[in-house]
């Protein structure tokens, strides 16, 4: 067995969660050891989704790996545990503590009562005086005294005072830095041991890959949009917020971001034929079938050899709730004993400090990560799935059931059993009376692979397939493991998992969560190698910059207002949606604005609000008059004009667009009639996607510098002189 250093090569980070690969490159294939060993993974990794692959060629693959804890390795490039300024704040409050607590106590010695004794007189005699002088001294030098502590115990409160807000900003500042630190002596990582096969005559260089699924990590779109001074060319950066708390950082690795979902259950649709005929019922679905009976049977000749002995009995299990974790406060306590010293780390997990060196060489497995496979494995409680290592739609697994969504929701819910370890080694669960087993065996349950396990000979459910729970998992290698550490190591993982969930719960302002476009996720790579600090905060990652041709059109509504709007219109430049996300306007290198950038999909058309142009001006004026006509004047005429004159005050030519609307008329208004006059120069219809607008029209028109142009338009409005216009306004009709 040798030790490999696998560093982060890649990482794709997903709606929640993100897949890293660690790469590795092994020299030769024909000289390779049977079993290689990647220490100081993150406790926070999830056990399922461990993967291990060979790349470079044939000759050499993967055959099994595995998860075990084991003690942190040194590690000389990350950075201490704990930073200098804050082992000196720690150092600075516990000193003036303990100045603190000495004068306290000697402050209670002087309250006692130092009285000078009378001197006892002879028999008969009048007793003597009473020494009065040697008691006011004593009086006045304990006041002294106790003044002078007084004095003393002000000064250090508000040295303590100071001490420990210096304390609490080191802490801030220490929390807000990378998780990525050192260990210390008694920390605990995971390794993954992974079990090669050569072929003889292969040799080579080849590449092993290891990747799993770390939670919490996040990231959210953002964008930089840099115009010329014409704004007839624009450049749109893609950068991207993300954050990550799982333990390590991800340094000069290449970044790849998805909107999907890594770990959600999706089933493939069916086509279903169409046929003509009498109805007939659907055939029986196929997709699950239960565990094949009679399984016990494989076992007669073992029994038969073995004596005929029936199985032994059951050992008592050992209850162990996968939430109890040993808190700080109750290992010590648990240390009461004087046993020596104990060494307890921030998760809670508690190490005697027997040799370092025997710890380290028998790590405490705890995990067997299935072997690679292109079959996905479902979530399940605790940790979940593991996606395929291409962002391909899962493919359901064979022999899954109709209503797997169901039954894995079920699955999850579902509380854990107890269970025992035999003298073997085996795992058994508690027997349930109330059905056979393979009855009462939920299809969810049997889908969990990774949690399957099979009893040996001597149990008693030998033959079934049971599912363990996170705790049995990790007693699986560890049977002489005693509960009280069995508790601490799933606390620390616990907590570390939490640790890393908590990263980038709250997005920054105005940023957006992603989601899938349409019913589909797209990847987007970034161009280079990038850097994120595993501390929980949202870093700025520059993805990539594409170039395009950009339109600034000027837009007015005389109708509604005189403004006159700026409006950049531009084709999305990738192959991807750009997605909902804040953008930083540049022009000509000067910052303008920042927007918020609407979905745009691929090949579409992106469209920006730049704010008001103050030197074109519109001036809209309407025209209205009222005449009879018809047969004895039976009818009345609402005639109306618009004109609209524009001017360009602007050193360069322009393109402006008056958008316009006319009456239209409800479904039964028939004795009322619109007829439209001449329009100069003439429109076109305006039917904006965004919303529905009756009656909308539009002028497009290109202007001169310092020109000016007058649009005209003309309607009329023809009703029963026995009706009159009520309200609104007279002169738009």
């Amino acid at each position: 067995m040798s030790s490999l250093h696998a560093p982060i090569a890649a990482v794709t980070v997903y709606r929640s969660g993100a897949l890293v690969a660690r790469s590795s490159v092994i020299a030769d294939a024909g000289a390779c050891p049977e079993e290689v060993v990647i220490d100081d993974l993150p406790l926070s990794l999830e056990d399922r989704s461990l993967r291990a692959r060979i790349e470079g060629g044939e000759g050499l693959v993967a055959i099994d790996v595995a998860l075990s804890v084991a003690l942190a390795a040194v590690d000389p490039s990350l950075p201490p545990a704990e930073s200098e300024a804050l082992r000196a704040a720690r150092r600075r409050v516990l000193g003036i503590e303990e100045k603190m607590k000495g004068r306290l106590r000697q402050a209670q010695r002087l309250e006692v009562e130092l009285v000078a004794a009378r001197p006892e007189g002879r028999r008969g005699a009048a007793p003597p005086p009473a020494p009065y002088t040697g008691r006011e001294a004593m009086a006045a030098a304990r006041g002294a005294a106790l003044a002078a502590i007084d004095q003393d115990l002000e000064g250090i409160r508000r040295a303590l005072r100071e001490a420990k807000e210096a304390l609490s900003a080191e802490i801030e500042r220490d929390r807000a830095a990378s998780s990525a630190r050192q260990a210390r002596s008694h920390e605990l990582r995971k390794r993954a041991t992974i079990r090669l096969r050569g072929q003889a005559g292969q040799s080579g260089p080849r590449t092993l890959v290891l990747e799993y699924m770390v939670p919490g990590a996040r990231w959210s779109p953002a964008y930089t949009v840099m115009f010329d001074r014409a704004m007839a060319a624009a450049t749109v950066s893609v950068r991207a917020a993300v954050a990550q708390r799982s333990g390590e950082d991800w340094r000069g690795v290449r970044l790849t971001l998805s909107t999907a979902d890594a770990q959600r259950w999706t089933e493939l649709p069916e086509l279903h034929s169409l046929r003509i005929g009498r109805r007939q019922a659907s055939p029986a679905r196929k997709g699950w079938r239960a565990p094949p009976e009679g399984a016990a049977g494989l076992y007669a000749d073992f029994d038969k050899f073995a004596g005929g002995a029936p199985p032994p009995a059951e050992p008592e299990p050992l209850h162990l709730e996968e939430d109890e974790s040993l808190s700080l406060a109750e290992e010590l306590a648990a240390d009461d004993d004087g046993d020596g010293a104990s060494a307890v780390d921030e998760g809670g997990a508690r190490w005697p400090e027997p040799e370092r060196a025997k710890r380290a060489a028998a790590p405490m497995s705890y995990a067997m990560a299935p072997p690679s496979s292109s079959r996905p494995q479902p979530a399940s409680r605790g940790f979940g799935g593991a996606p395929p290592p291409a962002m391909a739609p899962m493919e359901m697994p064979p022999g899954a059931p109709l209503a797997s969504k169901s039954m894995m929701a079920r699955s999850r819910a579902a509380p854990p059993r107890g269970g025992a370890i035999g003298q073997g080694g085996s795992m058994m669960k508690e027997r349930r009376e109330e059905a056979p087993a393979m009855e009462a065996e939920e299809p969810g349950e049997l889908l969990a692979y990774g949690d399957l396990r099979m009893p040996g000979v001597s149990a008693s459910r030998r033959g079934e397939l049971s599912r363990v729970s996170e705790l049995e998992r990790l007693r699986e290698l560890a049977a002489k493991a005693s509960p009280e550490r069995l508790r601490a190591v799933s606390g620390a993982i616990s907590a570390a998992m939490s640790a890393a969930g908590s990263a980038g719960r709250a997005l920054p302002a105005r940023y957006s969560a992603v989601a899938t476009v349409g019913g589909f996720d797209y990847v987007y790579a970034a161009e280079g190698a990038v850097e994120v600090l595993a501390d929980g905060e949202f870093h700025s990652i520059p993805l990539f910059s594409r170039a395009g041709g950009a339109e600034l059109v000027y837009v007015a509504v005389p109708r509604e207002g005189s403004e006159v709007f700026r409006e950049v219109r531009l084709k999305n430049p990738i192959d991807a949606p750009l997605l909902a996300g804040p953008a930083d306007i540049y022009v000509s290198g000067d910052y303008l604005m920042t927007c918020d950038l609407p979905l745009a999909p691929a090949g579409g058309e992106l469209r920006l609000g730049l704010g008001v142009e103050q030197a074109v001006k519109v001036a809209r004026n309407s025209r209205f008059s009222e005449e009879s006509a018809g047969l004895m004047g039976g009818s009345l005429v609402l005639r109306h004009q618009i004109v609209v004159e524009v001017q360009n005050r602007l050193d360069r030519p322009i393109s402006i667009e008056l958008r316009e609307r006319l009456p239209t008329l409800r479904e039964g208004e028939d004795e009322i009639q619109i007829e439209r006059g001449p329009i100069e120069p003439p429109w076109e219809a305006y039917e904006p996607e965004e919303y529905a607008l009756r009656g909308g029209y539009r002028w497009s028109a290109r202007l001169a510098p310092a020109g000016a142009q007058t649009f005209k338009a003309s309607y009329a409005i023809k009703i029963s002189a026995k009706r009159e216009l009520v309200g609104g306004n007279r002169r738009e009709g």
